[in-house]
């Protein structure tokens, strides 16, 4: 089920990176989009923890660390965007940094996340 779970999330990431890169979507569509996405990688970074929780192979972990670090390289700062947009982009950078030093888990980012006013 966690295999399911991460396959579906990857692919739902995949498609938020899409909509947040495409030249038709509205900038508030993508400042939406860039928060589901934000979500998104916290949601696939604990079910990886899971996984390893209950002894699957590590190397969902290094895969999962090249996943993000590809959908990160898509994800430019942007320069000409509103400032909402540029703190939806660096709470994911955050996110993706927090995943990858695997110190306190998501779940602290997802609380400081929590505490945030959009």
């Amino acid at each position: 089920m966690l295999f399911l779970a991460s396959d579906n999330l990857r692919k739902g990431i995949e498609y938020a990176v899409h909509q947040i890169r495409s030249k038709k979507v509205s900038p508030g569509a993508k400042l939406r989009w860039m928060r589901a996405l934000t979500r998104q990688v916290e949601a696939l970074v604990k079910v990886v923890e899971a996984q390893s929780n209950i002894g699957s192979k590590s190397g969902e972990r290094v895969d999962l660390a090249s996943f993000l670090s590809s959908v990160q390289s898509q994800i430019e700062s942007p320069v000409r965007e509103a400032r909402t947009m540029q703190n939806a982009v660096s709470e994911f950078h955050d996110v993706v940094r927090q995943a990858s030093l695997s110190e306190g888990g998501v779940g602290s980012v997802g609380r400081r996340r929590a505490s945030r006013s959009w």
